[in-house]
Parts: structure tokens; sequence; C-alpha cells
């Protein structure tokens, strides 16, 4: 439960309960869990990842028993969240990546075979830069909509000129790929992230992916207004060794010069 986020939201929802969660059935030995509902967009990816994982969903309902052993989810993604700025230490940096790493390795290595299967692991395989074009607002979560924390995709920040910023890259000679990546299944987040070289954005849930992306990768993240800057984006960056910058820009929905994030690439 908050006090940062709700699980309906994909950067809480992937640090807060899904991998934590994963990582709690891994370390138990179990094969069959129950999960909350996370909404109607996070939902689908649990299930996708409880297959990944090998982990058979358990059904909601009155069916469970009531016998059912009943474990707390840590909240992993408040670690990452750091208002004051202060750099994550040796120490934070080494014991996150520990806990993360049985997993983290699993997924992938899932997500390979799946999207093998399916035919796009040979698209992110060739994608050097992934531009982040952010999905349209669902309506489960606008004002009255059922999400617990309104606003989702577009309907806060978006990066106006993606396509634009795609094609000026490939014109240099880069391999720029513009994706809706709340569009995209969960293995094909993974791979896409865990293949790119670089990813470039205005802030948002998306750079939660920074988890599946190999060290010395570039990540360019737009800061948008906010009233609080959690960092989130910054720890996952620090512990996963990727090189981060984060200019600010005045607007939540801006056009950005592809002459400027060239620059930051190069």
């Amino acid at each position: 439960s908050p006090p940062e986020g709700s699980k309906e939201h994909y950067f809480h929802f992937l640090h807060g309960y899904l991998i934590p969660g994963l990582s709690l059935c891994l370390k138990a030995g179990l094969q069959r869990a129950h999960f909350e509902d996370c909404g109607p967009l996070m939902t689908p990816k649990l299930m996708e990842a409880c297959q990944l994982a090998a982990i058979e969903p358990a059904p909601s309902g009155p069916e469970l028993p009531q016998s059912m052993d009943v474990r707390l989810v840590p909240r992993w993604d408040c670690e990452l969240l750091r208002f004051d700025r202060p750099k994550l230490s040796p120490w934070q940096i080494w014991s996150f990546r520990r806990r993360i790493r049985p997993l983290r390795t699993l997924l992938v290595d899932a997500a390979r075979r799946a999207c093998e299967r399916t035919g796009s692991l040979a698209a992110w395989e060739g994608t050097e830069v992934l531009v982040i074009r952010r999905s349209p607002e669902h309506p489960f979560y606008r004002p009255g909509g059922g999400a617990m924390v309104p606003g989702y995709g577009q309907g806060r920040r978006a990066l106006l000129n993606a396509t634009e910023i795609a094609a000026h890259l490939r014109r240099r000679g880069r391999t720029a790929r513009e994706v809706d990546v709340g569009s995209l299944t969960l293995c094909d987040q993974i791979m896409a992230f865990h293949h790119a070289s670089a990813v470039v954005g205005i802030r948002g849930a998306e750079f939660a992916n920074l988890v599946w992306m190999q060290e010395g990768a570039r990540a360019l993240m737009f800061a948008a207004p906010v009233k609080a800057e959690n960092n989130g984006t910054r720890s996952l960056a620090e512990i996963f060794a990727i090189r981060f910058a984060s200019p600010k820009v005045a607007r939540n929905s801006v056009s950005i010069d592809p002459k400027t994030v060239a620059g930051y690439l190069d």
C-alpha cells in the first residue's frame, strides 16, 4: 500500500510488487502463489511474469483456503526513492543487485526464449536506441476511473516529437526505434531494454525498465516539473551502472530539438 505510489502504476508495480513478490516465491521454492489485483493494465503483466518464472498464479476468490500462508511483499521501490538527492552507498547498490539478481537473470532468459518463439527477438537485437512514445491515457486512470492514483502515460507527460527524434538519429547512422512501451508485452519490454544501448524519453514509469539494461548503456530522461523529485530512475542507473542524464524541461508535454538528443548520445 502507499505512502509512495501504488501497484497499479508500472514503476511501483515492477519494483514494489512484481519483482520482490516473485523473488519471495523463488526463495521459498513456491510453485503456486496468489497475487492481488493490480488493475487492468498491470495484472496481465503480472500473469505473464508468473508464466516466465514458472509459478502458477492461484485463482482469486472464496475458493482460497483459509489457512493460506500470507506474506507481505517488501516495497523495494521505496528503497529507490530519494527525495533528499544523496547518492546510494556502495553497500546499498551491492545489496539491491544481490537481491534482484536471481529473478532478473531468470526473467531475462525466459523473455529471450519467449521472444524467439514469437519472432520479435531479432528486431530488439537490432535496435540500438529506444525513443519512448508514451501511451494514451487509459480510462481506468482518469479521475473517477477506479485507479487509486489517477494519471497515466500521455495524461501526465509526453515527448511530443518522438517520431522526429528517432528519424534524426537514424539519419545520423543509429538504429533508432520509436516505441510505445506500455503497449508491449512484458517479454518485449525486457528484451527491448536489455538489447538497447540507449533509451530516450520524458520522465515516466517506462524508465523502471532500466533494471533490464546492461552495464554501460545510456539513459536520457528529460525531467518535467514535479513537486518533489524522487530520483527513482537515478537510483536504478546507479545500481546497474547506466550512464544517466536528466536535463530539465519547462513543461510536462514538450518537443525536444533532435540535435540536442543526438548531442547527449554522442
